[in-house]
């Protein structure tokens, strides 16, 4: 795809990402220097840049977790003991 089009490069959080805009509006995402290399292919199309980095900037977002919810969680496992071989 980066032989025929316009590939701009930009950072967008903890991560190099490049965009790709093909002539009929779609757009297209990629991140060249993430890990697993499977991640490295493009994503796509959206609708607008502003939904490829939104949903880029979703799917890699850090997980937040509160000591209040991370508690609730733990006294659940231990309410209800071994799960499937998982305490």
């Amino acid at each position: 795809m980066s032989k025929t089009l316009d590939v701009t490069r930009q950072t967008c959080g903890r991560y190099v990402v490049e965009t790709c805009l093909r002539p009929d509006g779609a757009v297209f995402l990629r991140t060249p220097n993430i890990f697993p290399v499977s991640a490295r292919n493009w994503h796509g199309p959206y609708d607008t840049m502003d939904a490829a980095i939104t949903d880029f900037l979703d799917r890699t977002a850090i997980p937040k977790i509160t000591r209040k919810k991370l508690s609730s969680l733990l006294s659940v496992v231990e309410r209800f003991g071994t799960m499937d071989g998982v305490k």
